[in-house]
């Protein structure tokens, strides 16, 4: 999801983009991710556009031995864009990449809304996201069209 390019824009249409609830500061650390700046000041014109989440139906591919592999497509997200997450069950690892460095570095949460499994993924270098003692059964699964939401997480 993306906020909107042109006015109007709404704090409740930035929580949800942001998986957040009211009420919500222009001040909380993911807002300022979001428009790429370190502090205040932040306006609604600096929000314009943004995408601070992802949601999509996303079909999973085998991608070798068990390891299952789903493309985002260059879907935008805090200033960069998302490309794979593999999910390798052998080492029991989660990997989440960017195609660069996206502004927020804090963890974030893929979930496969078809199946109802989640899993919290820590930053782990650069564009990297992973989480190397889980690989849940049912999070990727090769030949399936599924559901996903990707949001920061604490």
């Amino acid at each position: 999801m993306t906020l909107p390019s042109s006015f109007p824009l709404s704090m409740s249409q930035v929580a949800a983009e942001l998986g957040l609830s009211l009420p919500l500061s222009l001040s909380h650390p993911w807002v300022l991710a979001l428009v790429n700046k370190a502090g205040l000041p932040v306006s609604f014109t600096d929000l314009l556009g943004r995408s601070g989440s992802f949601n999509g139906s996303l079909t999973g591919n085998a991608a070798g031995g068990a390891n299952v592999q789903i493309s985002f497509g260059g879907a935008p997200m805090f200033g960069s864009t998302l490309n794979v997450c593999t999910l390798e069950p052998s080492i029991t690892t989660t990997v989440l990449s960017f195609n660069s460095v996206p502004q927020y570095t804090g963890n974030l949460k893929l979930t496969n809304n078809t199946t109802g499994v989640s899993l919290v993924l820590p930053h782990a270098s650069g564009g990297v996201w992973q989480n190397s003692s889980s690989a849940p059964a049912n999070l990727l699964r090769a030949g399936f069209t599924d559901s996903f939401t990707l949001v920061p997480s604490t």
